[in-house]
């Protein structure tokens, strides 16, 4: 991450969280976590993309490293991403 500042103490859900700002490139989001890296817990992410489009989401994570259980969609809910596959992870 560059360019990272402590933006202070807020509450994410009820939750205190520690409100950090900062830029991450493409590369360095997708690299896989350290078990260091692992103890944190991100309670929410803002992701912003700019270039031929602009996009911002954020996602709240309340329980994030919870165990979950997921299905896949069945073949009538899916849908082929065509336009922008290249900005999307492989």
């Amino acid at each position: 991450m560059r360019q990272v500042s402590d933006e202070g103490e807020e509450q994410v859900n009820g939750t205190p969280a520690l409100h950090y700002r900062g830029t991450v490139d493409h590369a360095t989001a997708m690299l896989r976590m350290t078990d260091e890296t692992k103890q944190g817990r991100a309670v929410q992410v803002r992701l912003s993309c700019f270039g031929g489009v602009k996009a911002m989401t954020t996602m709240t994570l309340p329980g994030f490293g919870t165990e979950v259980k997921a299905e896949a969609p069945s073949d009538g809910k899916v849908v082929p991403v065509t336009a922008g596959a290249d900005v999307l992870p492989a």
